[in-house]
């Protein structure tokens, strides 16, 4: 993130800071030139005036020495008239960039006032003029709450604000231990799978029971690509030996491993299958099976994310307050697919009330 408006202009800051801003914007166009043949995007964000800490006390020898008179003089040269440019709004950018959202961006900088250059990646200017409309996504819903003051008066249930402070205890539920023919069972199914031994594990394949299949998952937890390739093998043998206590386990395994793509598979799945009652009852096996497969919160994410994605708003809306309650908190990643699929569908209203709790 750099200020490029004195590396333009040659006003406003020192020679050295505006040397470091230009081998910047060059670095990044660089690096985003060389690394987009394998998929890769940079992006800087390039703010105009922001009446940070640091801008008050270096121009303070013009005496303004406020916050609000820096918005006032800024607003005075800025094209965008009747919003101020704060430091939330340059953050709100580079969240953007960083987000899934802005995957297919291609960002457009500006020399001068007036001589467009498509850029390769780079630098995205904020506040003096923009050059993405999705960048102006909140001044546009800014515009329109101005428009009609009833889109301010949704409310999602639930306070959304903040990490909850007094979260519910997780549950800690187990599982009876196998025994007998399910513990010979379980063993030998997971020598055969240790050696990728599928000829013997095949032979075995009649005698499944989804309580085997959840023991030998947690057995090999450990190793995502080995639950994953053993999960779909239980699949192509018969479907309906997974339940949503083995779904749940392997969305506890992916996920711990940053599998994000894959649990987002398996969830759309379940999504789209009528023979297990869902969604209803998943976000409580998946709750209930977290401290047995020593889990972490991403598997909440991942959920609130894949509900976002096939625009399932109502479950994305009640698994957002479900995890707060238990002290989870979705990363902004989710919540901008979440905002992104609200705003497709021109729900502007609920876009504002999560957006400001958020």
């Amino acid at each position: 993130m750099h200020g490029q408006r004195s590396v333009r202009s040659g006003r406003v800051r020192s020679h050295r800071l505006q040397h470091f801003d230009a081998w910047f914007g060059g670095l990044v166009r660089a690096a985003a030139s060389e690394l987009r043949k394998h998929g890769i995007r940079v992006n800087c964000v390039s703010p105009y005036f922001v009446a940070t800490p640091l801008a008050i006390l270096g121009i303070s020898a013009m005496g303004i020495n406020n916050a609000s008179g820096i918005e006032a003089l800024a607003s005075s040269a800025a094209n965008l008239k009747g919003v101020a440019l704060k430091a939330k709004h340059v953050a709100e950018a580079a969240l953007f960039l960083t987000s899934d959202e802005s995957s297919i961006y291609r960002a457009n900088t500006r020399r001068g006032e007036d001589d467009p250059e498509q850029a390769t990646g780079g630098s995205t200017k904020v506040g003096k003029s923009f050059t993405s409309s999705r960048s102006c996504i909140l001044f546009s819903l800014i515009d329109q709450q101005k428009k009609d003051s009833n889109l301010v008066k949704f409310k999602i249930p639930g306070k959304l604000g903040g990490r909850n402070p007094k979260p519910i205890p997780l549950p800690h539920r187990t599982i009876l231990d196998p025994r007998g023919q399910d513990l010979d069972y379980v063993n030998v199914a997971h020598s055969h799978l240790v050696h990728s031994d599928w000829a013997k594990l095949d032979k075995l394949a009649p005698n499944l029971t989804p309580f085997r299949v959840r023991h030998i998952l947690l057995k090999i937890q450990k190793d995502n690509v080995l639950s994953l390739e053993f999960f779909n093998w239980v699949e192509t043998q018969n479907p309906n030996l997974h339940t949503l206590d083995t779904h749940s386990t392997i969305l506890h395994i992916l996920t711990k491993s940053s599998k994000f793509k894959s649990a987002e598979s398996i969830l759309k799945k379940i999504l789209d299958s009528c023979s297990i009652h869902l969604p209803s009852k998943l976000f409580e096996s998946i709750l209930n099976s977290y401290r047995l497969c020593d889990s972490s919160p991403c598997v909440f994410d991942s959920l609130f994310k894949t509900y976002a994605h096939v625009r399932k708003l109502r479950n994305a809306t009640d698994t957002f307050c479900q995890m707060k309650d238990y002290g989870f908190l979705p990363t902004v990643e989710s919540c901008n697919a979440y905002l992104s699929a609200l705003m497709n569908l021109n729900r502007a209203d609920i876009v504002f009330a999560f957006y400001k709790e958020m």
